[in-house]
């Protein structure tokens, strides 16, 4: 699923690489051409705010260091409160359930268990809309066949008074009931 995804990126990476390397240069050196240097208003005033507290961080070393361990330890305390995942979760109210039956059913029966999966799942108060797909998923590079089918499950926090943020106890609930049928 990501294949597609890290390739692109990677061709960028090395696109932008080449472009660094290559272009930028000769472009520096065909706009940048030498002319005498001029004082300019901006970096006289940077100068002089910067020149004064570059003085006084040369004659307070200490404290600047203590400043900046604690800014690193407080940054460092941060750590465990970042995120881990690539992409976050999303409950968006939606599940995607791939069912998988035996090899060589028939289209026939594959769907006749589909519907019994779906009717099972909309006992759930929750699901709204379950829209189901058979042997292709609307991916072009993923043909199923009809074995594999794909549920859609939509669901609605309203419906049954449960919270936003329960995506993943109600995917278990979809699972243990989906498991009741055979394939």
């Amino acid at each position: 699923m990501f294949l597609p995804l890290a390739f692109t990126h990677i061709i960028a990476l090395i696109a932008s690489l080449l472009l660094s390397l290559v272009a930028i240069p000769a472009f520096c050196y065909m706009v940048l051409k030498p002319h005498p240097e001029r004082k300019s208003f901006i970096v006289e005033g940077a100068k002089r705010v910067y020149l004064p507290l570059l003085r006084w961080g040369l004659r307070h070393k200490p404290y600047l260091v203590a400043v900046a361990i604690m800014l690193l330890a407080g940054t460092a305390a941060l750590i465990p409160r970042l995120g881990t995942e690539f992409m976050p979760i999303m409950d968006e109210g939606a599940l995607d359930a791939d069912i998988q039956f035996l090899p060589g059913i028939s289209l026939d029966e594959s769907l006749a268990m589909s519907r019994k999966v779906q009717a099972r799942l909309m006992e759930f108060p929750e699901v709204v809309t379950i829209i189901g797909k058979t042997g292709q998923t609307g991916i072009a590079l993923e043909a199923r066949g009809s074995r594999r089918p794909v549920l859609s499950v939509y669901s609605s926090p309203g419906r049954s008074g449960r919270r936003p943020g329960t995506a993943r106890s109600s995917s278990t609930s979809c699972g243990r009931a989906s498991r009741t049928s055979p394939g």
